[in-house]
């Protein structure tokens, strides 16, 4: 143990960011759990979802292992690869005030394909009322015919990498 120089308290010698402080839970509350979904989705989900039908959620977190499901609209567009997903997770606000590379251990994300979509944008003048029936059907059924594409676990060190 070294002595602190602020104060007369032992600290470990090896303090490592790597692992989290024993005060620190592994595990994210609901609340939490919300409000790191939310600021993720502000951070740059939402637009994907308006602009290529993707939708992404944080699902959970228990014992250091988050939970992220990605939902792909089975409309033959380009593929996204998983580390746009993590990258605006660890981009978004929340991140790091919830102290998440701290907590964090392993992410599992589930990558998922539905038919309909999850959102869409466009200029009402520039589509006719049936279109605009189409989309809306199409966000509305988002989810119901959900398939699970492939799922994958990132450690640390690769979440971290991204």
């Amino acid at each position: 143990m070294k002595q602190s120089k602020n104060n007369n308290h032992s600290e470990p010698s090896n303090n490592s960011r790597a692992e989290a402080p024993l005060s620190l839970s592994s595990t994210l509350s609901e609340k939490e759990r919300k409000i790191l979904h939310h600021s993720y989705v502000q951070s740059g989900i939402k637009w994907l979802g308006m602009l290529h039908g993707i939708s992404s959620a944080v699902v959970e977190m228990k014992n250091g292992l988050l939970v992220v499901t990605v939902t792909l609209p089975n409309n033959g567009s380009k593929p996204v690869e998983d580390e746009v997903f993590i990258r605006i997770l660890k981009k978004c606000r929340e991140w790091n005030r919830l102290e998440m590379e701290l907590r964090l251990r392993r992410l599992y994300l589930l990558v998922y394909s539905d038919k309909g979509k999850a959102g869409f944008m466009l200029r009402s003048d520039e589509q006719d009322s049936e279109e605009i029936r189409r989309l809306c059907r199409e966000s509305r059924e988002f989810g119901k015919t959900r398939k699970l594409l492939y799922d994958r676990i990132y450690d640390r060190e690769e979440v971290m990498g991204m």
